[in-house]
């Protein structure tokens, strides 16, 4: 009938529409992602040429040191067997111009036994992910990343049952590699949700939901397993954490029990229930060469988000 027909093209519009903006966030998320990963690959270029180019330098000082050295013993041995060779009688007549001859050896062919050669500088290679950082081809809203799903239409009957979209998460925090915060950073580019290090931690309570919080912690660039859970106090405010219940937690080491105020070594981090440690670190102040404390072990990066 068709009755029958209008409402199983309703149906399909709905879920059409549905399956659109779940492609919309997830278009969102790659381009953020891309963008993210984009400039960290050059920000790793730049770093890693200011350490060749730093080692270089300091290998250049210590090449020409051994140079004069060499250059200095080749003088010296010289002066030596002329003194030891020559007769009294030679050095009398002669001596002024051994010697003059000693100074004038340029030590060149001793000095080159020491030569470095150093290799070209390392070009930077084009980030293969900068066609989705750029793409236009879905707009983003860096306010808010993923529109919001269309409303649940009335319940019909269709063959097929209607599927639900499940709120969007939204990026409230990002730090990559070398970059370190500083006490009370809460907010870092808050206007570029692109940027390899982000922060709209000072924003945080206008996301609570039902008195609670719905966190989920990332590591993009180590590939661990996400972390997702509720809490109900702000960690950004200094106490312990309270109304935390866990939803999907393969990270349970090291204190692990939401997220806390850090204050002295990290905005935030994780191990609420060892305060002697500071793993899960969001915004951290210091970081080793492996990077900052993530779940059990250093991560390169990270990332906070609250749906």
């Amino acid at each position: 009938s068709c009755n029958s027909s209008v409402a199983e093209h309703e149906e399909q519009t709905r879920l059409c529409e549905a399956k659109q903006a779940t492609y919309h966030e997830a278009h969102c998320s790659m381009k953020a992602r891309s963008s993210s990963t984009c400039a960290t690959h050059s920000e790793c270029h730049a770093r890693e040429m200011s350490r060749y180019n730093s080692t270089v330098g300091q290998a250049q000082v210590l090449e020409a040191g051994r140079k004069h050295e060499a250059i200095a013993l080749e003088r010296i041995r010289c002066y030596v067997t002329t003194i030891l060779q020559a007769s009294a009688d030679e050095l009398s007549a002669n001596g002024t111009a051994h010697l003059a001859a000693c100074r004038a050896l340029s030590g060149e062919d001793a000095a080159e036994q020491y030569a470095l050669a150093y290799p070209s500088e390392p070009r930077e290679e084009d980030c293969p992910w900068t066609s989705w950082a750029e793409s236009d081809a879905v707009q983003c809203d860096t306010t808010s990343p993923t529109p919001t799903p269309a409303p649940t239409l009335a319940p019909t009957p269709a063959p097929t049952p209607a599927t639900t979209s499940a709120a969007p998460w939204t990026l409230v925090f990002r730090q990559t590699y070398p970059t370190n915060f500083n006490p009370n950073q809460w907010s870092k580019n808050a206007n570029d949700t692109a940027n390899a290090n982000f922060a709209i931690l000072d924003e945080l309570e206008r996301f609570r939901r039902d008195g609670r919080f719905h966190f989920k912690l990332v590591w993009p660039l180590e590939g661990k397993l996400d972390q997702i859970w509720e809490q109900e106090s702000n960690p950004t405010s200094p106490g312990p954490v309270s109304g935390y219940s866990p939803v999907d937690v393969p990270h349970t080491g090291d204190g692990w029990g939401g997220l806390v105020y850090g204050g002295t070594k990290s905005l935030l981090d994780g191990s609420a229930l060892n305060r002697d440690k500071w793993w899960f670190a969001v915004g951290a102040f210091t970081s080793t060469g492996a990077g900052f404390p993530g779940p059990g072990s250093y991560a390169k990066q990270v990332e906070l988000y609250v749906e």
